[in-house]
């Protein structure tokens, strides 16, 4: 499941944003080990709303990305399905904090950096 992690945890993992719409993406996970892998909400069950991995891109969801605030500041908000948006639960800061979908609220909790690959 996607949760919160300090930037210098991640590597070797990548992530990277695969466009597959005008203005929609799939959020893609490389992992030297363990492969590709591709975010979905889960939709019902015990992990409804977190936001999970899966091997098949194509039975993952698209997300719209929306820049947040002024418009080279590197933040945005990534809207799911519907009318929800991903955040961290809670807008908890502490590390292994988990993503989720939810009502769109505008908080810090639901704006993420996304800077590109130097």
């Amino acid at each position: 499941m996607a949760v919160q992690r300090p930037c210098d945890d991640v590597p070797p993992q990548t992530t990277v944003l695969e466009q597959v719409g005008a203005d929609t993406y799939r959020i893609q996970w490389h992992h030297p080990e363990f492969g590709k892998g591709c975010l979905k909400v889960l939709p019902d069950g015990p992990g409804a709303k977190l936001l999970e991995p899966r091997d098949a891109c194509a039975d993952a969801d698209a997300f719209r990305i929306e820049a947040s605030g002024e418009e080279d500041s590197g933040r945005y908000v990534l809207h799911a399905d519907g009318d929800a948006c991903v955040g961290i639960r809670n807008s908890d800061p502490s590390e292994g904090a988990e993503a989720v979908a939810e009502r769109c609220t505008e908080e810090d909790g639901q704006v993420f950096v996304i800077e590109p690959v130097p």
